[in-house]
């Protein structure tokens, strides 16, 4: 079945839900320093920009930043047929998860009850989505003890939903940014963690390049933030959303 692991071995939640926790020291080879264990996290995402975001968090993993913490498992949408034959083609954080020996889950959706029962026996920490795609029900959000971060190309509550960048650059915005927020069950609606405003002067052609470099920028605010998530202290930190201000992209 798809959401089996694939490897075996090795979305924004109310300020209630953050809860304080110790902090593991990890050494720049991954192994734990001190006697508690290093926090667990537990990746979701799904195209070329997701793999970066996953690329710069399992190198902050590995390093012991972030406030030490290990990579539980990746997400990934299930594989898609793609070009003239049609042929079943793995997402490129599905790629990257194999290629790094990290468990990997390709759930039909993330309402699949032998997912959702599989990642309540990791008990992971705290989670990330990163262009995952699919929507997260109250069970998947109940499951991290820290809640679920999400990295979101835009200052929102601007553009809320799918494909952001290119609603404003559509609408010929002089500024856009990336937000990291915690993942509540209205979409793109839960408190603001941390948030990077930046200038547009870009055209369409440039908007992947754009969009790649945002999923960067929203990845280093993320690990900056992880600290206070697991000690509880970013709770007084957290902006709620202007619900008035709020636009959302179809």
């Amino acid at each position: 079945m798809a959401w089996l692991p694939i490897l075996p071995t090795l979305a924004c939640v109310a300020p209630r839900r953050i809860a304080c926790g110790g902090v593991s020291r990890v050494c720049a080879r991954g192994i734990v320093s001190s006697a508690a264990s290093p926090k667990k996290m537990v990746f979701l995402g799904t195209p070329s920009v997701a793999a970066r975001s996953l690329e710069l968090i399992l190198q902050a993993s590995r390093e012991g930043r972030g406030g030490g913490f290990e990579l539980a498992a990746v997400v990934s949408q299930p594989p898609t047929r793609s070009g003239r034959k049609m042929k079943l083609t793995p997402s490129p954080v599905h790629l990257l998860a194999e290629r790094e020996g990290l468990p990997l889950f390709t759930p039909p959706n993330a309402k699949d009850d032998d997912f959702l029962s599989a990642l309540e026996s990791i008990r992971p920490d705290v989670c990330v989505t990163a262009a995952y795609g699919c929507f997260l029900p109250q069970r998947f959000l109940d499951i991290p003890e820290k809640g679920t971060l999400n990295i979101h190309p835009s200052l929102l509550p601007l553009y809320r939903g799918a494909a952001p960048l290119q609603r404003s650059l559509e609408n010929d915005d002089e500024y856009g940014g990336v937000t990291v927020l915690f993942t509540a069950l209205k979409m793109d609606a839960g408190p603001i963690l941390r948030q990077q405003r930046r200038a547009m002067r870009t055209s369409e052609e440039q908007a992947p390049e754009l969009l790649l470099s945002l999923f960067e920028e929203g990845s280093h605010l993320l690990l900056d933030a992880l600290p206070s998530v697991w000690d509880g202290s970013c709770a007084a930190d957290l902006v709620a959303q202007d619900e008035a201000a709020a636009t959302k992209v179809a």
